[in-house]
């Protein structure tokens, strides 16, 4: 099966200690047309509660694997989810790799990333 999601996120500087992180909800978005869908499959914008849980659980995660950028509010602000080929995981997925991106160094190279997607997509 193919596990998919759209996860978009917004890193704003902020007068905080640490880390504030946001994650929207929607449990009924409405429909979204994509071209990666597969036939049958339906797909809605917004984030349900599963799914948020999961975005939460792949912060923690990136926290223990490179740490968290600090200082700002980290919002997770737009997505979509599929019917059938989205999931918690998927969603803890996609947000553990939006995180170490975010945490690269500016020098790092292009086997640097390849190295954290496929670290990242075989958990």
């Amino acid at each position: 099966m193919i596990a998919y999601g759209l996860l978009g996120v917004e890193l704003v500087n902020s007068d905080v200690d640490g880390l504030e992180v946001v994650v929207s909800v929607n449990p009924e978005g409405a429909p979204f047309k994509s071209s990666l869908m597969t036939k049958g499959e339906k797909m809605s914008v917004g984030l349900i509660d599963e799914y948020a849980e999961g975005v939460l659980k792949g912060v923690e995660k990136a926290n223990d694997i490179c740490g968290l950028p600090s200082g700002g509010i980290l919002r997770f602000r737009w997505a979509a989810h599929g019917l059938y080929g989205s999931s918690r995981m998927s969603f803890e997925k996609l947000s553990n790799l939006v995180v170490q991106l975010l945490t690269l160094k500016k020098d790092a190279t292009e086997e640097d990333m390849t190295y954290l997607l496929d670290r990242i997509w075989r958990l």
